[in-house]
């Protein structure tokens, strides 16, 4: 799992590299897929999405209004995976913590 979670950001941020000099909307989705698979993977997956949008927003050589919407295409794409998960989870299990948490408690 945790090479896993680490290969899909090491893409993650070789694809992300060409959004800090121009706003490209087919990196940031690319970007965003895999940043969905590692939301789907591993529970911090949100928090590493956002750190990276920040970073590409904040040290991004490019012109920042044209920046937005690769951002947010970025974000939604992570976001609307790791809520379908948590509503799966709602659904099924009654939960939206995994079930790991409450065996390991």
């Amino acid at each position: 799992e945790c090479t896993l979670v680490m290969a899909l950001m090491a893409w993650v941020y070789v694809l992300g590299f060409r959004l800090l000099y121009e706003a490209d909307r087919k990196h940031a989705m690319l970007c965003g897929l895999l940043l969905a698979l590692v939301c789907l993977t591993r529970p911090e997956g949100p928090v590493l999405t956002i750190a990276l949008a920040l970073g590409l927003f904040f040290s991004s050589m490019a012109n920042r209004r044209q920046l937005l919407l690769p951002l947010l295409i970025l974000c939604v794409i992570p976001a609307s995976a790791y809520l379908a998960q948590a509503g799966f989870r709602y659904w099924y299990y009654g939960e939206i913590v995994a079930n790991t948490v409450h065996a390991k408690m």
